[in-house]
């Protein structure tokens, strides 16, 4: 049907219903501007116009549960087809102003709390989730981005109120797994392979220029520094991920704590070395005071079944000898009394102590004689 040439809507046989138009067959059941698309049901044509499409859902009044939506796109198969494409919005811009050129635009309006994108692969996320706080997205679930990622701060919730479980970290175990890791350069590798249902509908030119792009983006790769993630999954697999298909990932910031605690191990050992924070500095074995037994002597003893021998030898004349254990960041945990001169032993206890890196320290007459590490496993 269709009327007089200046008919701002006409339906053509088909029932299809253009729009503006004075064309007399349509593509789309619904046309704006033009003949449509056979495979849109609705088509817009902008002309000059700035929108393609505005849909306004503005509520003036105070009317409690009511959802307010622009625009809903809803995209899915009733069963998993395993085939096809399943997008529920898709943008796209281009050529415009530098700078300008947005493919989806959010923004979060007003003064109360959400997200200008909302994001979710949860299951038991409700339709409309609940945002504490106001961000420009707002993610449940893993994201993923194959190219860099600028942020000028990235920060890990960790406030005491929001915690639970707390408790130190394992000494021995921090210093030896992070000491076990091996540091590699390696590059990254991304796989570039379209399904054969895809390449069938790319044009030889849009193959040519996607070919193109992938040559140039393997040949800009840069080296990466980091380690592999089985590696790491064998001494922390706290912090490997591991995604739907198998990949695994490292949790970096989770190793920070683990280096930084390698590190004041390291840092109270040298400090102990060199004679720092009251451990070692004193008149020394050459005065004749006593040293650690020749059993002893080595620099690290091993604490096994919950104990330690450790042999000394003290001269007669010294009148009060004992024997100091500090924790590797020199907290005093044990002490006691030797009251054997010459050649002796001592069975510490160590059941007692965590699993970790000690050092005890032989004081004779008020003077650090002599120390040495002791590992507890």
């Amino acid at each position: 049907m269709a009327t007089s040439a200046s008919a701002q809507l006409t339906v053509d046989v088909n029932g299809n219903i253009g729009v503006g138009d004075t064309i007399t067959s349509y593509n789309s059941q619904l046309s704006v501007n033009g003949a449509g698309l056979n495979n849109a049901t609705v088509f817009v044509n902008t002309g000059n116009r700035e929108y393609g499409i505005y849909s306004e859902n503005i509520i003036t009044n105070n009317m409690s549960n009511l959802n307010r939506v622009g625009v809903i796109g809803n995209a899915k198969h009733l069963t998993s087809s395993g085939v096809g494409r399943s997008i529920g919005v898709l943008g796209t811009a281009a050529n415009c102003s530098n700078g300008y050129n947005y493919g989806v635009f959010g923004v979060l309006d007003g003064v109360q709390n959400g997200g200008a994108i909302v994001g979710t692969i949860s299951k038991t996320m409700p339709l409309y989730p609940s945002i504490n706080g106001r961000y420009a997205g707002y993610f449940v679930g893993p994201v993923l981005a194959t190219g860099i990622i600028t942020a000028p701060n990235i920060t890990v919730p960790s406030s005491a109120a929001n915690v639970t479980d707390v408790s130190n970290l394992d000494s021995e175990r921090s210093y030896q797994g992070i000491m076990s890791l091996t540091p590699v350069e390696y590059k990254q590798v991304y796989s570039e392979e379209l399904e054969s249902e895809v390449i069938d509908t790319i044009s030889s030119e849009s193959m040519a220029e996607l070919e193109k792009m992938v040559s140039e983006k393997k040949a800009s790769e840069r080296p990466h520094f980091g380690f592999i993630a089985e590696d790491v999954q064998k001494v922390y697999p706290e912090l490997v991920h591991e995604d739907s298909e198998g990949g695994l990932s490292v949790d970096y910031i989770g190793l920070i704590p683990l280096l930084i605690q390698t590190v004041q191990q390291l840092d109270a050992e040298v400090k102990a070395l060199r004679g720092e924070g009251g451990l070692v500095k004193g008149m020394g074995p050459e005065t004749g005071m006593g040293d650690f037994g020749a059993n002893s002597s080595k620099e690290v003893q091993l604490s096994t079944n919950g104990s330690c021998e450790i042999e000394y030898m003290l001269p007669d004349a010294v009148k009060s000898a004992r024997l100091y254990i500090y924790s590797i960041s020199g907290k005093l945990v044990d002490s006691c009394n030797i009251d054997v001169r010459g050649n002796g032993k001592l069975t510490v206890d160590t059941s007692k102590l965590g699993k970790g890196i000690y050092i005890y320290t032989l004081i004779a007459d008020g003077q650090p004689i002599s120390s040495r590490q002791m590992i507890v496993q």
